[in-house]
Formats: structure tokens, sequence, C-alpha cells
């Protein structure tokens, strides 16, 4: 698929917008026909079922016994009559699939449905089904245990058609069916417009490799029919040409078989003569023959005897030169030997020269390195000992500074204290002299306090001796 752009496809879904919403209103219509006159509308009535005893309360029933019943309910015994009471058209098989039994977990309630063309007709059938029901149930049970506690209902809306539900999906469908296809034209578009060679290696649209699919295998298709035409017609041609030659196969058979019984009767006369003719060819060429095998038998005695003879002088020859060939391969295996030992004498003392001087290579440059390594820790050593006497006599620096710092700290935490102790000492004076005056005024105070009490002591006699007189001498002036 080729690169899309966005800005580019949007502009092409907006060229088009007529062409979305006409596939928006088919889709509509095709909706709004399928809901008005394809659809079948189906009605549903619903029923409720309760097993119980005949006093009225419910019974405990088990499962085994609400499945008896709904399958009960479900039988041709209950269904046949209905559908031949009601004059029903549909055959039992479609009834059942319309009938609908269910049941609420640990309950006696039957919950029975029936969906139908007609709202009427279904709540008819459901009503003559339940009837027959009990019916049968009172037949093969002996009792009246099931009673209706809610009736055939009549259902006055299809349940299984929703048409804005499905108008809507129509809608949506038709939508997104239209920007599907318009995606499809523009990336077929996109791939067969002009590009430059650069692009001409791209893969072609997935609308266009569809395209041409489609169109390879229409063309492969036909092509496939018109082999098998042809074949045909070839077959035919062949039957009828294998006829036309087995009758003149036949015919020519015919007349060769009258020729070859003309002839054969000529040959067999000549034959006959050619025989006696060839006989005695062959005796007398069997008595030459023999007379040419006894002179080449002779002649071939003669010559195996000088083949025996060459042969035997061959082989002397060949038995020297083999052993000589043999002398001079133990000679030469001699010399290489010899070769052999003095190349691996010489290969062995290369090796060990050079494993020598490999070893010595080794440890020269083992010296080497040692001595590298020892000029390294000797520099490493006078370095970390520079550093330790740096960091000694910084240290000492450091701690002589601080010592001196400790001395000024001490020097003025001694003159602070002898600054506090002048201080205390001047605090405890002034407290003293002001202890001493208060000391002092308080002296002053009693003895004032004293004296003031001996004046009022005197004044108070001098005022109890002299008061008494004073007012006697009052009186007595007064009177």
């Amino acid at each position: 698929m080729q690169e899309i752009n966005l800005y580019d496809l949007l502009k092409h879904y907006a060229k088009y917008w007529y062409f979305i919403v006409a596939m928006t209103l088919l889709a509509l219509i095709a909706g709004l026909i399928y809901n008005n006159f394809i659809q079948v509308p189906l009605y549903k009535s619903n029923a409720t079922l309760i097993v119980v005893n005949t006093s009225g309360t419910t019974v405990k029933s088990d499962a085994t016994l609400i499945n008896n019943y709904q399958q009960l309910l479900k039988s041709r015994r209950v269904i046949e009559p209905v559908i031949s009471e009601r004059s029903i058209k549909d055959s039992y098989q479609t009834v059942v699939g319309s009938v609908d039994t269910t049941n609420e977990k640990d309950t006696e309630v039957i919950k029975v449905s029936y969906s139908s063309t007609s709202p009427e007709q279904s709540q008819i059938v459901l009503s003559a089904t339940i009837e027959s029901f009990k019916n049968k149930i009172k037949d093969i049970y002996g009792n009246d245990n099931i009673q209706v506690v809610d009736g055939a209902s009549i259902a006055y809306e299809p349940y299984n058609v929703s048409k804005l539900l499905q108008l809507a999906l129509a809608a949506a469908v038709g939508l997104l069916a239209s920007i599907i296809i318009l995606f499809f034209v523009y990336d077929y578009k996109l791939s067969t417009k002009d590009k430059p060679k650069s692009d001409s290696k791209r893969k072609p649209s997935i609308f266009a490799r569809y395209h041409a699919k489609t169109s390879a295998l229409r063309k492969a298709r036909k092509a496939k029919k018109q082999v098998r035409k042809a074949k045909r017609e070839l077959k035919s041609q062949a039957k009828a040409q294998a006829r036309k030659l087995a009758e003149v196969q036949k015919a020519i058979e015919r007349k060769a078989e009258a020729r070859r019984q003309a002839s054969a009767k000529a040959i067999a006369t000549k034959k006959a003569k050619a025989e006696m003719i060839a006989q005695a060819h062959r005796d007398e060429a069997e008595k030459a023959i023999k007379i040419e095998q006894l002179k080449a038998k002779q002649i071939a005695d003669a010559k195996k005897l000088e083949l025996a003879k060459a042969e035997m002088i061959a082989q002397a020859h060949r038995d020297e030169a083999e052993k000589a060939i043999k002398i001079e391969q133990l000679k030469a295996k001699q010399i290489a030997d010899a070769k052999k030992l003095a190349l691996a004498e010489a290969e062995a003392k290369k090796a060990e020269i050079i494993k020598q001087g490999t070893a010595l290579k080794k440890a020269q440059d083992r010296q080497e390195r040692r001595e590298i390594r020892i000029a390294k820790i000797k520099t490493t050593i006078e370095s970390t000992k520079k550093n330790i006497a740096e960091s000694r006599k910084s240290r000492e620096q450091q701690r002589i500074a601080a010592q001196l710092e400790q001395v000024k700290q001490a020097k003025a935490e001694a003159r602070k204290k002898v600054a506090a102790k002048a201080r205390a000492a001047k605090k405890a004076k002034a407290q003293q002299a002001k202890k001493a005056e208060l000391d002092k005024q308080a002296e002053i105070a009693r003895v004032a306090a004293i004296g003031k009490a001996k004046r009022a002591e005197q004044a108070a006699k001098y005022i109890t001796n002299t008061v008494p007189a004073f007012t006697q001498s009052t009186k007595a002036e007064k009177k």
C-alpha cells in the first residue's frame, strides 16, 4: 500500500461527499424496505404457572418434576390437540419451536411464552396450550396441581423489531461502506498516477492488486475453457479420423491379405526351389569351412607355441626388470630415509634454536616487564613517600595552627574568665556595699525607731503625768 496523506484523504472524502450521502440514504431506504416489507414481526404472549397441591399451598417439587412438566408442555400429546382444535396451519415442529418454557431457580414457578406473527393468535394458542397441559397432567398424574398465576397476555408491539436501532445500523453500514469504497478508490488512484522512477518499484495498491488478480483469474478460466473446448474438438476429430482410418485400414488389410495369400503360394514354390539350391550350396560351403578350420587350427597351434616361447622370454625379462626396479627402489628409499633423518635432525635443531630464542626473548621480555614494574613501583613508592611527607607536613602545620588557635582560644577564655571574675568581684563588692548600706540604713531606722519609741514612751509618761494635772487645772480655771 502506498503512503497515505491524511489531509489528501480528507480532501478526497470531501470531494465525493455526495457519494457518502447517497450511500447512507440508500442504506436507510434499504433498512426501511426491510423493516416494512421483508422483516416478519413476531408477537410474544407470556403466562405464569405454579405447581400447588389440592389444599392451595405450594409443594416443594424437586427439579425432576419441574423438568418433566416443562418437557410435557412441549409434547405431542399437549400440542397436537391444540393444532387440531384451533385449526392452526403450522406443523407441530413449528409450533413447538415457538413455545418457550423457563423455571426460576429454587421455585415452583414455570414461565411459558408463545411467539407468532399475530398477537391474537399467540394469546389464543398459549391459552389453549395451558388448558391442554392441565388436562393432560390430570390424566397422567391424577391430580390438578397446576394453577395459572398470570394468564396469557396479549402483545401490542413486536419483540423482534426495533425500527430506530435497525435504521441507525443501516445508516452506519452505508456510511462505513461508502468510506471504505472511497478509500480503495483513493488508494487505486494514488497507485496508478504518474510517479518518478524512484517510485516505480513500489507495490501497487490493494485495489489494483485485487483487480489484476481477478482479471488474471478470469483470463486463466477463459483460457482453461478454451483449452477444454479445443481438447473436446480434437478428441471428436481424432475419433472421427480414427474411425475413418480403421475403415481404410480394414480395406487395406483385406487387400493385403489377398495379396499375401497369392504371394505366399508363389513364395512357397520359390522357397522350395531355393531351399534345394541352398542346401547344395550349404553342403559345399560346410566342406570348404571344415578344410579352412583345419588349416586355421594348425596355424593357431604354431602361433600358440611361438607365443608361449615369447611369453617365457618376456616373463624372464620382466622378472629381471622387477628385480632391478626393486633394488633401485630400495636404494632410493634408503637415500630418502637418510635425507628425512637429516632433515628431521635439522628441523629439530632449528626448532630447538627457535625455542631457545623464544624462551630467551620471553625471559628478556619478562625481565623488561619486571624492571618496568619495579620502576613503576619505585616511582609509586617515591610519590607515596612524597605524598606522605607532604601530608605529614600539612598535618603538622594544621596541628600547629590548631594548637595556636587553641592557645588563642585559651587566652581568650582566660581573659573572659578574668573579666568575668572581675565583674563578679565588682558585682559582689557592689552588692556588699549595697548590703552594708542597707544594713546601715536598717540600723539607722532601727535606732530611729528605738529613739521614736523612747520619745513616745517619754511623751506618754509625760502626758500621763502632766495631762491629768493640766486638765484639773483647766477645769478649775473654768469654774
